[in-house]
């Protein structure tokens, strides 16, 4: 969405701005990432097993938890830029804006990227939902990679086919997804007996 805008304007500025606020961005995300596995499973670690453990992970208040605090500080910092940079391209192109799928794609990251660093900051952050916050941010900043590989003439007629290939097998997909979920829910139900 940014790259097209910048595109129309001038193919350096692509070059200048977004895309290494994009690789900064995605750098500071999978150090998050690993920051926070880091220092759950220290915590987890050094933690004494007792009666009342009950294999719940919890982000410790040490000091390798700052790192992880000054990461995603940097890490929210270069979502904020980007929502700023998406707040011009609304005001310039208007409605047309959020009739894009990248613009869904690039505000579902966000999302998930600031649920991330709720999850670091709050007084409990249980390391359950901040993992599966991760794995959809990191689900959706893959999806927005292909937006960038679309600007390469030898990568663009790839990602086209592979978005036309997944349209065009949609309704097998649902189906594929519904008959997959009816199985892990079973296998769930049995393995609880």
């Amino acid at each position: 969405m940014i790259i097209e805008f910048l595109y129309q304007r001038n193919k350096i500025l692509i070059i200048a701005m977004p895309l290494p606020l994009y690789i900064i961005q995605g750098i500071a995300f999978f150090l998050t990432i690993l920051k926070s596995e880091e220092t759950a499973t220290d915590y987890q670690d050094s933690r004494k097993l007792d009666n009342n453990y009950e294999g719940s992970e919890i982000l410790s208040s040490t000091s390798s938890n700052n790192g992880l605090k000054i990461i995603s500080i940097i890490n929210l910092s270069m979502t904020v830029l980007q929502l700023f940079i998406m707040m011009k391209m609304f005001q310039k192109m208007g409605i047309k804006f959020f009739q894009r799928p990248y613009t869904w794609f690039d505000l579902t990251f966000y999302i998930f990227n600031t649920l991330v660093f709720y999850r670091i900051y709050s007084p409990e952050p249980s390391m359950h939902f901040q993992r599966i916050f991760e794995t959809f941010g990191v689900i959706f900043f893959l999806i927005k990679t292909f937006y960038f590989l679309k600007l390469s003439d030898r990568i663009a007629p790839l990602v086209s086919i592979v978005f036309q290939i997944f349209w065009d097998i949609r309704y097998f997909l649902a189906i594929l997804l519904m008959a997959i979920l009816c199985f892990a829910l079973a296998f769930y139900l049995q393995g609880r007996n």
